[in-house]
């Protein structure tokens, strides 16, 4: 159980830290949406939030490579655990 706490939290700050470093990397690479008389916004809004998101829920999955524990079996081959 304390492994699965432990996911969700290093998801929960890896999200927290990943999503205003790639939303500035957007500003930088011009991978923004330009505001028009159509939107809602009137600055450019970074479009690439969700790839922070992305890599901060897989984040944790990589630490089985590093630290494996008997949890990561479960979550990965136990279907009825999935």
């Amino acid at each position: 159980m304390t492994t699965l706490i432990t996911i969700f939290i290093l998801s929960l700050f890896f999200s927290m830290v990943l999503t205003p470093h790639v939303g500035k990397l957007a500003i930088l690479l011009g991978w923004v949406d330009i505001p028009n008389d159509r939107k809602v916004h009137k600055e450019a809004i970074p479009r690439v939030g969700g790839i922070a998101i992305f890599i901060a829920f897989f984040l944790p999955f990589a630490v089985k490579y590093v630290y494996p524990t008997s949890v990561f079996d479960q979550l990965i081959w136990n279907r009825q655990m999935v």
